[in-house]
C-alpha cells in the first residue's frame, strides 16, 4: 500500500483532486497539509474554496457525502491560516509539518472554542460554512473574518437577520458584565430556523456580533423609533429586562459608538443597499424580510404574552397592497398573529422601503415561544419542526407575489 505521507507537495495535491486517494489516508493530517497548499497557492479567499471543493468531491467519491461538514472544513482551513502566520517564510508542507505534529492548534477542541456543539450539529452548519457564535475569528495578516454572513439568492426576496449574532469583541466583552456576555436577548437560531430559505434561492444576510454591541436596526443617529414608548439605544446600555449592560463607568461613550457605527453599522446597511440595488437591477424590483424574534413576554415592551407571528408593514406604508392582503389571509395553521400590532417595523423596515419603486419590505418578529425552551434558551427541535413548515409557505409566498410585482412593473 502506497504510503501517501511520503508524496511530495505536488504528487499529493494531484492525488487528491484526481480522488485517488482513500479514504483512511486521507488524515486529520492530510486535511491540514491540503489546507496550507491551498492557501500557500491561492491565498485565502480562493484557497478556502479550493479546499471545500476537493473535500467534498473526494467525500463524494468515497460513497461518504454524509461525512463532509462545511462549517468544520472552513474552520480548520481558518485555524491552519493563522497557525502559518508563525512560519511567513515556509511554502512547502515538509518546513510546517512538525508545528502541526506538536500542537493541537487545528482540533475539535479548539474548534469548539468558537462554536458551539448545537450549531456544529445543525444542518446548515453541514451544508455551509457558518460564522461563529461563541466568539469571532481574530484577524490576522490576510486571513479576513467577515463581520456578516451575506449569501446571493436568485429570487427577488432578501431575509436580512440583524439580530441573530451572537459574538462579542473581546475589548468590548470585557467592559461588561458576566451575565451581559450571555446575549439572552438575542434573536436566537434564526440562521438555523430559516437554512430552507436557502433552497427557495432567496438572498440572505445575518451579523456576526450581538445586537449589545451596536444595534443594526436603529438608526445611527440614535432617533427613537417609536416615540412615547420604551425604546433600546443605538449602542444597548441595558438588557431587555433594564439590567445594566457594562460594568460601572465602562458604558460606550460617543466617539465609541462613532467607532462601532462606523466599523459594524455602516458595512452591514451599505450591503445592505447595494444588495437591495442589485435586486431591482436583476428583477425589476425586490422584498426585503426582517426576520426576527423575541421572548413570548418581555414586561418592559408589552403587556401579557405575544402572538406568535408579528407582521409590520409600518401600517401598510412600506409594502404593496397585494403584499398587506397577502399576509392578512396567511395561514398560520393555529399560531396566533397579528399585523402592525406592538411591533410595525423597525428602522430597516422603514428605511428600505419604496413601494413606488416596487422595493417592498415586511418584518416578522416570531414568538421565541414557538421554537424555543424559553427557560434555557434552547433550541426546541420539536417545536421548529412545526413551525418551519408556517415559515416556508410565509416565505414562498412572498417570492411568488415579489415575481408577480415585477412582472407588472415590467409590461
Amino acid at each position: 500500500m502506497q504510503n501517501y505521507q511520503l508524496l511530495n507537495d505536488i504528487d499529493f495535491l494531484q492525488k487528491v483532486e484526481s480522488c485517488e486517494i482513500p479514504g483512511d489516508a486521507f488524515d486529520h493530517k492530510a486535511h491540514i497539509r491540503l489546507a496550507c497548499l491551498y492557501y500557500w497557492q491561492h491565498g485565502f479567499d480562493k484557497g478556502l474554496h479550493k479546499v471545500a471543493e476537493s473535500i467534498r468531491r473526494l467525500a463524494e467519491s468515497l460513497g461518504a457525502t454524509d461525512k463532509y461538514h462545511a462549517t468544520v472544513t472552513y474552520a480548520s482551513y481558518r485555524l491552519t491560516c493563522e497557525a502559518l502566520q508563525q512560519m511567513p517564510e515556509a511554502k512547502e508542507w515538509q518546513a510546517v509539518q512538525h508545528l502541526f505534529e506538536t500542537s493541537d492548534v487545528i482540533s475539535e477542541t479548539q474548534i469548539k472554542r468558537y462554536y458551539s456543539d448545537f450549531l456544529l450539529s445543525t444542518d446548515a452548519a453541514k451544508q455551509r460554512w457558518l460564522m461563529p457564535d461563541i466568539t469571532p475569528f481574530r484577524n490576522v495578516a490576510d486571513v479576513y473574518s467577515p463581520d456578516f454572513e451575506w449569501i446571493e439568492g436568485r429570487v427577488p426576496l432578501l431575509i436580512s437577520m440583524p439580530h441573530n449574532g451572537t459574538c462579542l469583541p473581546v475589548e468590548v466583552a470585557s467592559n461588561m458584565s458576566d451575565e451581559a456576555q450571555k446575549v439572552k436577548d438575542t434573536d436566537w437560531y434564526l440562521r438555523v430556523l430559516y437554512n430552507f430559505a436557502l433552497e427557495n434561492g432567496c438572498y440572505l444576510i445575518s451579523p456576526l456580533y450581538s445586537r449589545y454591541l451596536i444595534d443594526l436596526n436603529r438608526p445611527s443617529d440614535g432617533a427613537e423609533l417609536y416615540p412615547g414608548a420604551n425604546n433600546t439605544e443605538l449602542c444597548p446600555t441595558t438588557a431587555f429586562d433594564l439590567q445594566p449592560l457594562y460594568l460601572n463607568g465602562k458604558q460606550p461613550d460617543a466617539s465609541e459608538i462613532e467607532r462601532r457605527t462606523h466599523q459594524y453599522w455602516e458595512p452591514y446597511h451599505n450591503k445592505l443597499s447595494q444588495t437591495m440595488a442589485a435586486m431591482e437591477q436583476r428583477f425589476g424590483g425586490a422584498v426585503l424580510l426582517e426576520a426576527h424574534s423575541i421572548a413570548s413576554r418581555v414586561p418592559r415592551f408589552f403587556e401579557g404574552q405575544l402572538p406568535d407571528f408579528n407582521f409590520g408593514t409600518n401600517l401598510g406604508q412600506s409594502c404593496d397592497s397585494i403584499i398587506t392582503e397577502r399576509l392578512k389571509t396567511f395561514d398560520t395553521k393555529g399560531y396566533t398573529k397579528v399585523i402592525n400590532g406592538r411591533f410595525k417595523g423597525g428602522y430597516i423596515t422603514r428605511q428600505y422601503a419604496n413601494p413606488a419603486y416596487n422595493r417592498h419590505t415586511v418584518q416578522l418578529e416570531l414568538s421565541q415561544a414557538t421554537y424555543m425552551d424559553e427557560q434555557t434558551l434552547g433550541y426546541d427541535q420539536t417545536k421548529a419542526d412545526q413551525v418551519i413548515p408556517v415559515l416556508q409557505e410565509m416565505v414562498e409566498s412572498l417570492i411568488n407575489v415579489s415575481n408577480e410585482l415585477s412582472i407588472a412593473k415590467t409590461r
